[in-house]
């Protein structure tokens, strides 16, 4: 049978299992040889054939807990005059060898004479079916608790009676749980009088206006290592631990992965039953073909091939039924699975919406700090504006105080009145002004060369470290790393 080659080929070394079964028949009913066939069993031109392939899950010896899914080729030919049974069978290993083997021993053994008659042969022929047919419903049930149990472990988030909680306000409840938290240690209590509540409450009123302005006039402008956003990234991720504890990246894998796991089991059991189907469908059909009543005329024999046939179809049928069982079950889990995964894509959403809600309030929040810091600043600007030019104009008069203070210029004897046609009798005492200069010129180039390294040390280290962040992101550019 030619067609058969079609599944001896899925044979072979593949990435993926061979996932496809179906029924192949090619029976031949040519003229009837009269010859008698007591003699001898000779070969006839009146035979049943056909070729088949089933699909089932097997457990992986290698690695506990895993499943694989495997494949059993089948060639039968079943001779009608002389009851002759031949198969061929393929499979991986020799799980249906021994089987078939096991059966034709049990059969040899009991010595009921099965195989002496035409329809006895045919009742061990159709035996033989079931025993393949029996390898596709097998292992179904465990590997169903095991895709259960994985289904349990990913869907948890499916049962958890807080989740819209911790998904419409997580971040602004965990920053309020927190701070009532941090309050609870701070106060010397638990159960406070109202009173000691209303005093702390006024003296914190008024202690935080000079607070924040401290803090404002040292934090103009905060440091990198403690800046508001990254004190917000780390809040936000705090808030989101419970949450990421029953929702996560990886567990939304896990789910669709499952998912085409369900699809490949519930794809192999519609093609087995599609498979237990037409074999069935083909022997019914075969009692009542006009070859199959031409070819056993015995009334006896046509009567006990009728009966295993309607035996064999029941059993078929009940193997069938447990395929539609397990079908059933798996559609049930499908169903949660993609609840769960609906779930999922619906609450990184919904966390997503409340990221950006958070942010966005924070940046509003920002804004209005910056609003405020400048607004300050504007008044302090001005304030020192004010102060630098009424610094402006009382320094010169500040300087000359200071020159006739230090005794350097002299005036008349004591007593007059130091007017006349020069300004006065006044005198300049050069020692005086050479030790002045002598001392300050010095000084002033101290200061000016002191600031002249800070400045250049400074710039220095600013080009350093441009250079080094240049230097790094180039770096994990050329790596294909985001930083």
């Amino acid at each position: 049978m030619p067609k058969f080659l079609d599944f001896v080929f899925t044979f072979k070394p593949r990435e993926t299992p061979h996932s496809q079964a179906w029924l192949r028949c090619e029976d031949d009913f040519g003229p009837i040889n009269q010859r008698d066939t007591n003699s001898g069993i000779q070969p006839s031109d009146t035979r049943i054939q056909h070729c088949f392939n089933i699909l089932g899950i097997e457990p992986d010896k290698k690695n506990p807990g895993a499943w694989l899914q495997r494949q059993v080729a089948a060639y039968h030919t079943f001779d009608l005059l002389n009851g002759t049974i031949f198969w061929i069978i393929m499979k991986g290993d020799d799980t249906i060898k021994d089987r078939m083997q096991q059966n034709t021993d049990k059969v040899a053994k009991s010595q009921s004479g099965n195989y002496s008659s035409a329809h006895g042969s045919f009742a061990e022929a159709l035996r033989e079916h079931l025993l393949l047919l029996s390898w596709g419903v097998e292992n179904w049930s465990p590997h169903l608790e095991s895709l259960e149990q994985i289904c349990e472990q990913y869907t948890k988030v499916t049962r958890y009676p807080r989740i819209q909680e911790l998904v419409d306000d997580t971040p602004i409840r965990r920053l309020r749980d927190r701070a009532a938290t941090m309050e609870s240690y701070a106060s010397p209590s638990i159960h406070s009088s109202e009173q000691d509540n209303n005093v702390k409450h006024r003296v914190r009123h008024m202690l935080e206006p000079a607070l924040r302005r401290a803090a404002s006039s040292f934090n103009v402008l905060p440091r990198r290592e403690t800046t508001n956003t990254d004190i917000q990234m780390m809040r936000l991720k705090d808030d989101q631990l419970e949450l990421d504890s029953l929702v996560s990246f990886h567990n939304l894998q896990k789910i669709s992965s499952l998912v085409n796991r369900i699809h490949d089991s519930i794809s192999l059991i519609d093609q087995n039953s599609r498979v237990f189907a037409d074999i069935r469908t083909r022997y019914s059909e075969l009692e009542e073909s006009a070859l199959f009543k031409t070819c056993t005329k015995d009334l006896e024999q046509k009567a006990r091939m009728k009966s295993a046939i309607d035996s064999f179809v029941t059993a078929v049928r009940q193997l069938e039924g447990q395929l539609d069982s397990f079908r059933d079950r798996l559609h049930t889990l499908l169903r949660r699975a993609e609840q769960a995964d609906d779930m999922y894509d619906h609450i990184f959403q919904a966390r997503n919406t409340r990221t950006t809600e958070f942010f966005a309030a924070a940046a509003n929040e920002s804004a209005d700090s910056m609003q405020k810091c400048t607004e300050e600043m504007q008044l302090k600007t001005i304030s020192m504006h004010v102060i630098t030019i009424f610094t402006l104009i009382f320094l010169p008069g500040t300087f000359v105080a200071t020159m006739f203070s230090s005794g350097i210029i002299t005036f008349g004897n004591e007593g007059s009145s130091g007017f006349g046609p020069n300004l006065g009798d006044w005198e300049v005492r050069v020692a005086g002004l050479k030790l002045f200069f002598l001392i300050c010129v010095p000084l002033l180039a101290l200061t000016l060369s002191i600031w002249a390294l800070s400045y250049t040390w400074q710039r220095r280290k600013a080009t350093i470290r441009e250079f080094l962040r240049r230097y790094s992101t180039a770096k994990a550019d050329s790596e294909g790393v985001h930083v």
